[in-house]
């Protein structure tokens, strides 16, 4: 599916609606430019978890906790993890049926995530200063 938001609120309402309807134990690939709104598609998965806490990008820590209602969230950047095969515990949360994954720049992770039930693809791109193209597949295996 294709979307077209014209502000980060709602880029945030998109992935709210989204995440609302994602099952238990899913994880979501986030692919987009620096800046893109990968960050902002996440604060709305929290926000559809009922997630309290402040969400922002997890760029320095790689991995954030946040705990929610019905499940928990896991926001994970591996930006950092370019080339490196560090195990920091992914193998721990990713896929659990007790929380949703939100990876950005998950390629380097392709290992943890390749037997996961429930993975849904998400690209978001630049159209200009605001606007952006956001679409999410559901990836089967």
């Amino acid at each position: 599916m294709k979307f077209i938001t014209s502000s980060p609120y709602q880029t945030k309402m998109l992935a709210k609606a989204f995440a609302s309807a994602l099952p238990a134990g899913s994880v979501i690939l986030a692919y987009g430019e620096l800046g893109s709104g990968k960050t902002a598609f996440a604060k709305g998965i929290a926000l559809a978890l009922h997630v309290r806490d402040v969400v922002n990008s997890p760029t320095f820590n790689i991995i954030k906790f946040y705990p929610g209602k019905p499940l928990d969230f896991y926001h994970i950047d591996a930006y950092r993890l370019e080339g490196r095969n560090d195990d920091i515990g992914f193998t721990d949360f990713i896929g659990k049926e007790e929380n949703i994954t939100y990876i950005e720049w998950p390629d380097v992770l392709n290992d943890y995530y390749k037997n996961v039930k429930h993975l849904y693809k998400l690209v978001i791109d630049y159209i200009d200063l605001n606007k952006r193209q956001i679409e999410i597949v559901e990836v089967k295996q």
